[in-house]
């Protein structure tokens, strides 16, 4: 009984619709407590929702404004995330038992988001270059670990992921690392280490990530045009609607799908400054990064001990059948253990319940002065505010996070 059911540790199912109505003060107060509750980073024993609840503070922050406090408590989860071997002494124990017990690091796609959010927070007060070394992280997840503990050059596997997204052969001077830079399509990632790579001045890099960013995403075509034609002095990061909620599937929920709770569309954004108006696609859509980025490592697991504790009830219940009291007495031991395989089969439904469906990255150019600027998705109700053009060379990058109508499917939490 202990093995079974969901966790009653995640915040309650309102916290995230009073994030897509734009209500931050009581998920930020809730969030806060729980980080606050945490041991000092590095100096206990970590909890498993460690990550999990900084990067939920993080994002919500964010869109709260407080640029400030989301870069302390996203930077904190960005070392986690980039930390291996986290949950390295509870393998047995999620083996066992469940994979929940062990320290939460999402899904592909939850981390790619965590090391963009984390990016953003630097690169809202122009650190362009932070905003840079978040994104590679997101782009270039490892896959292989080096198990022997050396150290690895990070410079050579930026130069080895480099190459490998240009569809060149990777030239290593480490070809005993166990480390090999896996790519994604990541087409948001892509948008934003071009633009870190522009407003650094590395504009061959540049090029080359906003290149990978129509490979995977054509339609952003109009969006990188701009980017290249360096049309702009702004750079708006839209943010909309609700990720979709990770449910249980399957024998004894074993399988973890994700559903959505903000429709997705093609609906694009339209931005008006002044007498100019402009349309961007979104350059992520997380109802369809969720199913591509699905991380299956240990569903077999899951639904083979499913498997197993059933054949072990079946065969436990024949054996309570018989005469033998012995054979009576060794069933209800199947049954029983049968039982507790099934329980622990359960897949693990912790999810960065606060991330957007979508997420727009608008180029735009704002005219000397404060002007008024409004945003709009599709037909819906526009959003007014008001920006000035940046005094240097550099362009300014702001963050919004619009409201979306109410959520179209279930938003549980385990």
């Amino acid at each position: 009984m202990l093995a079974t059911g969901c966790r009653s540790d995640g915040p309650p199912p309102q916290l995230a619709m009073d994030v897509n109505a734009g209500h931050y003060d009581k998920p930020r107060a809730y969030l806060q407590k729980r980080v606050d509750d945490l041991e000092p980073l590095w100096r206990g024993r970590l909890r498993r929702n460690e990550v999990l609840d900084r990067v939920r503070l993080g994002v919500v922050a964010l869109a709260d404004g407080d640029v400030r406090h989301a870069q302390v408590v996203l930077t904190d989860a960005f070392e986690l995330l980039s930390t291996h071997g986290l949950n390295r002494e509870k393998q047995l124990t999620y083996v066992f038992l469940n994979e929940d017990l062990r320290i939460w690091k999402g899904e592909p796609f939850e981390q790619a988001m965590a090391f963009h959010y984390a990016g953003l927070s630097y690169a809202l007060e122009g650190s362009w270059d932070n905003l840079r070394a978040a994104t590679l992280n997101a782009l270039y997840h490892l896959e292989d670990y080096d198990v022997l503990g050396r150290v690895v050059d990070v410079d050579e596997l930026e130069r080895r992921a480099h190459r490998m997204e240009l569809g060149q052969p990777i030239e290593s001077t480490q070809p005993q690392s166990g480390y090999t830079p896996v790519q994604t399509d990541f087409a948001l990632g892509y948008l934003m280490a071009g633009l870190a790579g522009q407003q650094m001045g590395r504009p061959q890099e540049a090029q080359d990530h906003l290149r990978s960013a129509l490979r995977w995403a054509p339609q952003l075509q109009p969006v990188v045009d701009r980017m290249e034609q360096g049309d702009y002095n702004a750079v708006l990061v839209v943010d909309y609607g609700l990720g979709p909620v990770k449910v249980g599937a399957g024998p004894d929920g074993a399988i973890a799908r994700f559903e959505p709770r903000t429709p997705g569309d093609a609906v694009p954004l339209t931005v008006r400054v002044a007498d100019d108006e402009w349309t961007f696609p979104a350059a992520v859509d997380l109802n369809v990064l969720a199913n591509d980025h699905k991380w299956n490592r240990y569903e077999a697991l899951r639904v083979g001990k499913s498997t197993v504790g059933s054949v072990m009830i079946v065969g436990g219940a024949v054996a309570a059948t018989s005469d033998s009291e012995e054979a009576r007495w060794t069933g209800l031991g199947l049954i029983l253990a049968g039982i507790f395989a099934k329980a622990g089969a359960h897949a693990d439904l912790r999810y960065c319940d606060v991330l957007p469906q979508r997420v727009y990255v608008a180029p735009i150019r704002i005219p000397t002065g404060a002007t008024p600027v409004t945003l709009r998705i599709g037909s819906g109700e526009p959003t007014a505010l008001k920006l000035e053009a940046p005094r240097g060379p550099q362009a300014r990058l702001r963050y919004i996070r619009l409201q979306s109508p109410p959520m179209m499917s279930r938003g549980v939490h385990p």
